[in-house]
């Protein structure tokens, strides 16, 4: 097992984390990805601050989309 800690809403740490995969990769494949990326927050809905549900959203949604 081999651990790739990224930020997934960097394009470039992405892209570093797919050669490194690609570099690694064993003989008989690949086996499991498994992403662990989550981020949230708490307080009333309107008192959060749009820039803070942007940044749940690029992590959450957007960043796990990025590195299928």
């Amino acid at each position: 097992m081999f651990t790739v800690p990224m930020n997934i809403t960097s394009d470039e740490q992405v892209i570093e984390a797919l050669e490194y995969v690609k570099k690694n990769l064993p003989a008989g494949g690949l086996w499991a990805v498994i992403t662990n990326a989550g981020w949230s927050t708490f307080g009333e809905v309107e008192m959060v601050p749009i820039d803070v549900y942007q940044k749940i959203m690029d992590i959450n949604l957007f960043g796990t989309e990025s590195i299928t």
